[in-house]
């Protein structure tokens, strides 16, 4: 046969663990000096990881939990404020996980509520943590082989592996003018959001560009409009350090560190001065295209032993996506005077289902307005179901996230209002992939077959390589007797020449 053939190292990635874990995180304000009863009116948080480390037997995730509130004193109409960060250190256990492996963690707020008791404001969440361990793997494959007589079978496949990391930090500073009319008496609560995320190559490292969205809910002294929320976007490029060869393409991650809002309060000229950190994370992922030989036999007087070894890498990631327009209520209860102005509405979606196409979950609003005829801020919170559609089905084990942009409300009648929002989904995974590649193959004896026509009725799922090989028959020979075929479907007829 004089039997040739062609190796190759390969190098990629495969993940050796994934799990998700929700963490109960419990927080309190300083106390405020004053322990009368209080209503909570508006509450919001902030998770921030970071760090992330792979240990034997998991990951340890690491960051901070930043959490805020409004709230208001029984039979005072003054709003006040309260603030607390907590540490967060929680191991993801992944029994297959080893220090020295590649660790990624993405975190979610699931729940918060907050609750104001013995003179402090008392925070309660639940954080949703997503961790996977990978690992670099290298084989040496049979990347193609000949011989008089040789039938071959191949497979092609990506190798996608992490060629590099870096990060960097952005400071953004802006000041926001504010109207004279709204009266601005300081911010009360602030938060910011990361979007429209994108990284680019260009001499010396990766440029990541994007938008931090800011809210502020400032304090005015108009009677019918006591508070006023205040939106503003902040552009932001920044260069990320890279080695000029470091192979591949960009991904970035951006997470807000610190955000501070304070309030210039010059009565002709008032304006709100904000100050953000950003982290930004870059992960550069190479991507080669591989031939791996998965089989083969000889059809004449040598066969060939094949030796193969299992290969599971990363072949690359995918991602799903979906947007839809979202309507709900919020009852304002038994003798509600109806609305006189709504003031700032926060939705927050929460995922129950995700499977396939479909997300559903259910969207918590909290709705600061004024009462009709009146001049005291009211709140009214509530939850309404959401379903929503991918543009493609998400596969077991995919993460997928729900946010929401552009929340407002309306009165329709006099007891409930409507809230409305955008809310966008999107599900991320990773792609894997497992083939017995051939390391080695050595020529042996032949066992001959008779020369004759056979007639071999195809089982279920078998494919005419399957059957040439069972006859160590020539596959070109098998399809010129069989034209038109490519794949016989159970039990149809093939003929064979051995």
């Amino acid at each position: 046969m004089a039997l040739t053939m062609e190796k190759r190292t390969v190098e990629g990635e495969r993940t050796v663990g994934l799990n998700r874990v929700q963490v109960p995180v419990r927080c309190e304000s300083a106390p405020t000096g004053v322990r009368e009863a209080a209503e909570v009116l508006w509450e919001d948080a902030r998770l921030y990881l970071s760090g992330v480390t792979a240990q034997d037997g998991g990951i340890l995730a690491e960051g901070t939990l930043f959490c805020q509130a409004l709230y208001r004193l029984e039979g005072d109409s003054a709003l006040r404020t309260a603030q607390c960060e907590t540490p967060l250190q929680e191991v993801v256990e992944m029994e297959a996980a080893r220090r020295g492996m590649t660790a990624r963690c993405t975190g979610e707020i699931e729940h918060l509520e907050a609750e104001y008791a013995g003179g402090r404001v008392v925070f309660s969440a639940a954080v949703d943590l997503t961790g996977r361990v990978s690992e670099g793997c290298e084989a040496e494959i049979v990347e193609s082989a000949g011989g008089d007589g040789l039938e071959t079978h191949t497979e092609s496949f990506t190798l996608r592996r992490l060629a590099g990391e870096s990060g960097a930090a952005a400071s953004l500073r802006d000041e926001v003018s504010l109207p004279s009319a709204l009266q601005a008496r300081g911010v009360l609560v602030s938060r910011c959001a990361v979007r429209n995320i994108a990284a680019e190559r260009e001499e010396g490292g990766v440029r990541v560009g994007g938008e931090a969205l800011v809210e502020a809910l400032v304090r005015c002294g108009v009677d019918e409009r006591p508070v006023a929320m205040v939106k503003y976007v902040m552009p932001f490029q920044q260069a990320v350090p890279f080695p000029e060869d470091t192979p591949g393409q960009p991904q970035a991650s951006v997470q807000v560190k610190r955000l501070t809002c304070q309030l210039d309060d010059d009565p002709e000229d008032a304006a709100i001065r904000i100050a953000c950190e950003l982290d930004m994370r870059v992960e550069m992922y190479d991507r080669k295209d591989v031939t791996a030989v998965t089989d083969a036999y000889g059809t004449r007087d040598t066969d060939v032993e094949v030796q193969t070894a299992p290969l599971a890498v990363c072949t690359g990631s995918e991602a799903a996506e979906g947007r839809a327009e979202f309507r709900g209520e919020l009852l304002l209860g038994e003798g509600s005077l109806g609305v006189g102005a709504v003031l700032a509405v926060r939705a927050m979606p929460y995922v129950s289902e995700a499977e396939g196409d479909t997300v559903r979950g259910v969207v918590e609003a909290v709705c600061l307005y004024v009462p009709a005829g009146r001049e005291q801020v009211a709140c009214v919170r509530g939850e309404n179901p959401f379903e929503l559609r991918l543009d493609r089905p998400l596969p077991d084990g995919a993460g997928v996230r729900v946010e929401a942009s552009d929340a407002d409300a309306i009165s329709v009648v006099s007891d409930r209002l409507e809230v409305r929002c955008t809310l966008a989904a999107r599900g991320d995974w990773q792609q894997e992939k497992e083939i017995a590649a051939a390391t080695a193959m050595t020529e042996v004896p032949a066992q001959r077959n008779p020369a004759a026509i056979v007639i071999r009725y195809a089982g279920a799922g078998e494919t005419l390589w399957d059957i040439a090989r069972r006859y160590r028959a020539s596959v070109e020979e098998v399809k010129a007797l069989n034209p038109g075929m490519d794949t016989p479907k159970a039990g149809e007829p093939v003929i064979v020449w051995t």
